[in-house]
């Protein structure tokens, strides 16, 4: 296991020494029905590896005595490249109410005062549930600035390890054109003339190699800032 930082304002001060090793190993060997709710949150992180957007981790804190010692997990959804993150191997930025979610029940205000909190975080793969029975399917969030000649989006709801090799977009009566991963988990491409749907999307995973192809997920008529979902997911 690796100690990461997640990062508010302020300092942490630990009033007892906690043995965190035996903690670990016993917080990992909890049954799947004692991990808190899945939080699809805006989560910020920079670590050394690459392409980490999408990507899911569980994260437990230990050594304050807010901390429920019960793990969450969370979607990296965006990248920090700098102030705290420039100087930390690993980084969790959460937001108020994850913080929240790691804390015992009544003490969430205690540990959002905390300040600066190590965490202990491993990562999991991907798995969102819309109910018991059943697993979403791959959404495209289009860009607010999107157009005919300019075309990006955010996947959502990929399970699996979350990474993607390579994402595609097949415009109605062309051929599958790569698209650019950005900071975050944004896909997008330009083109010299304009781009007419429905869209095809092909996904690539990084962790298996498997493709998958969401046809015409983006339809005719689409909106910039709007959702789209399809019928496949890993």
């Amino acid at each position: 296991m690796a100690g990461a930082t997640l990062v508010l304002l302020g300092t942490v001060k630990l009033v007892a020494p906690v043995a965190v090793e035996e903690l670990v190993d016993m917080v990992w060997q909890l049954p799947i029905h004692h991990i808190t709710r899945w939080l699809q949150l805006e989560v910020l992180h920079c670590s050394t590896m690459e392409k980490d957007s999408g990507t899911c981790y569980q994260v437990v804190c230990l050594e304050n005595p807010a901390c429920s010692r019960r793990p969450i997990r969370v979607t990296i959804t965006d990248e920090c490249p700098g102030g705290p993150c420039a100087s930390e191997p690993a980084h969790f930025d959460l937001s108020g109410k994850a913080i929240g979610a790691l804390a015992i029940h009544g003490q969430a205000d205690q540990l959002r005062a905390a300040g600066v909190l190590r965490v202990v975080y491993r990562r999991v793969p991907c798995t969102f549930r819309e109910s018991s029975y059943s697993s979403p399917t791959i959404g495209l969030h289009v860009d607010a600035g999107a157009n005919p000649y300019y075309m990006a989006f955010v996947v959502e709801y990929q399970e699996g390890y979350g990474d993607l090799a390579s994402v595609e977009i097949q415009p109605a009566g062309g051929s599958f054109i790569p698209m650019q991963q950005m900071r975050s988990a944004v896909w997008k491409v330009n083109s010299g003339s304009a781009l007419t749907g429905p869209f095809n999307v092909r996904l690539t995973s990084g962790e298996s190699g498997k493709v998958i192809v969401a046809q015409a997920v983006i339809p005719v008529d689409w909106s910039a800032d709007a959702t789209y979902r399809s019928m496949v997911n890993f």
